[in-house]
């Protein structure tokens, strides 16, 4: 690993960080692409769309929330 990977921020740098929680309105697969899930997530001020590159790993459908 590089060096600058090892970099850690310091308390008073993670205290600036906003963190939201929000609800998965609407979760898929983009065309063309192994890994990455298009997501529009309500964080309750707006909804945003979001993109992540976790389709190996999940189903859009899962992400869904309130679905089970």
């Amino acid at each position: 690993m590089s060096e600058e990977l090892l970099t850690q921020i310091s308390i008073e740098d993670f205290a600036k960080v906003q963190m939201r929680v929000g609800q998965v309105l609407e979760a898929e697969k983009i065309e063309g692409s192994r890994k990455l899930i298009r997501l529009k997530v309500d964080i309750g001020t707006e909804v945003r769309q979001v993109v992540a590159g976790i389709a190996e790993a999940y189903e859009p459908a899962s992400l869904i929330t309130g679905k089970w």
